[in-house]
């Protein structure tokens, strides 16, 4: 179970990548959302299903994985960037390079940021702190985005 954790949490091993593990699974889970977008299917509800599957396989594997290491947040777990961008997409549906690009900014700046009350949710037990922030960097990321569509 520690190997599976560690290459589930790492996604593959990518989240040993030496700079900006987040950043990397960010782009991986944006990546991911166009590949089944464009490839698979464009009906929100397999969507759907899949970003919560993948959310879920985040917070047991990263608790696991942080549990077996001894550390809070080691930055090579990086499914949950993966997991909460791809929620993200599913919700705000992206049709353009430029609307990837918002999102991927948005969601970047409010992960590293961690407005209030992010940063206070690091302080939840082990899997459910090293995903809910980057959920909820995903939402407040996903209601700027909502406001400039509006406003466009």
């Amino acid at each position: 179970m520690k190997k599976l954790s560690k290459i589930i949490a790492t996604l593959f091993y990518a989240g040993f990548f030496p700079y900006a593990p987040g950043t990397l699974g960010s782009l991986l889970g944006i990546s991911f959302y166009y590949f089944l977008f464009q490839s698979v299917t464009k009906s929100f509800s397999p969507l759907l299903n899949i970003g919560l599957f993948v959310t879920i396989l985040a917070l047991v594997f990263s608790d696991y994985y942080e549990y077996s290491k001894g550390e809070k947040d080691p930055s090579e777990i990086i499914i949950d960037e993966f997991a909460a961008i791809l929620l993200f997409s599913i919700f705000a549906v992206p049709k353009t390079f430029v609307d990837y690009t918002i999102i991927f900014i948005l969601f970047r700046f409010f992960d590293v940021l961690k407005p209030y009350p992010i940063k206070k949710v690091e302080d939840l037990p082990a899997g459910a702190a090293v995903v809910l922030d980057d959920l909820m960097a995903a939402l407040y990321g996903y209601i700027i985005y909502f406001v400039i569509k509006l406003v466009i």
